[in-house]
């Protein structure tokens, strides 16, 4: 399956590493930019259908941190970019994180264990004895969940997301909740605080 250190191919896709532009508007800024569609798509569909915002400009900055070295591959099938992969390499440490995502139409073929096997690698070769993943998925999700240590939630196990970090030896360690309030809803509480906040004009009422 590996045919050279910077090329993986198979008979339907091909895994080959990001290049990071130095801007987006740069001449080789396609797959970066693509490779950012893939993660804001799954991650959409992850957290129920709650739209991703951050675009490929706001997610630059990060890979050229310098606390932490980003590396990630692409996976692509007739040219498109439909699979991403990184690991993130924190300056000094022991552990990484490594994220996997590939678009719902092109799973179930191999894509996101072939992303997952080069990114271990990468830890591997770097040392980190520890890897690390943040998934995450929308309420309500009926059926069996394995609970967390730290005794507050559990995660659902029909998830494909869940499957596929158990069959890679991850174990659950702590849940997280995330509430969203539509911005609107701020600025109208805003307001309706800043009206009864408001002290009596001058001339009004006198």
């Amino acid at each position: 399956m590996l045919s050279s250190r910077n090329n993986t191919s198979t008979s339907t896709f091909t895994i080959s590493p990001l290049t990071v532009p130095a801007t987006v508007d740069s001449p080789d800024a396609a797959d970066f930019i693509a490779f950012t569609g893939v993660r804001s798509v799954v991650e959409s569909e992850q957290r129920g259908g709650a739209p991703e915002y951050f675009t490929a400009a706001e997610w630059l900055p990060a890979w050229k941190d310098s606390s932490v070295r980003m590396i990630g591959f692409v996976a692509k099938v007739d040219g498109q970019v439909v699979g991403r992969g990184n690991v993130a390499l924190p300056n000094g440490a022991g552990e990484c994180w490594c994220a996997v995502s590939v678009l719902p139409e092109f799973r179930g073929r191999g894509i996101g264990s072939a992303l997952y096997e080069r990114l271990e690698q990468v830890a591997r070769d770097e040392g980190r004895t520890t890897v690390q993943n943040q998934t995450t998925y929308p309420a309500g999700v009926a059926g069996d969940s394995i609970p967390a240590p730290t005794g507050f939630g559990s995660v659902p196990t029909d998830l494909a997301s869940t499957r596929f970090l158990q069959y890679y030896g991850f174990s659950l360690e702590q849940v997280g909740r995330l509430s969203a309030l539509p911005c609107r809803s701020i600025l109208q509480c805003s307001q309706r605080a800043s009206l009864r906040r408001s002290p009596p004009q001058p001339g009004i009422g006198q």
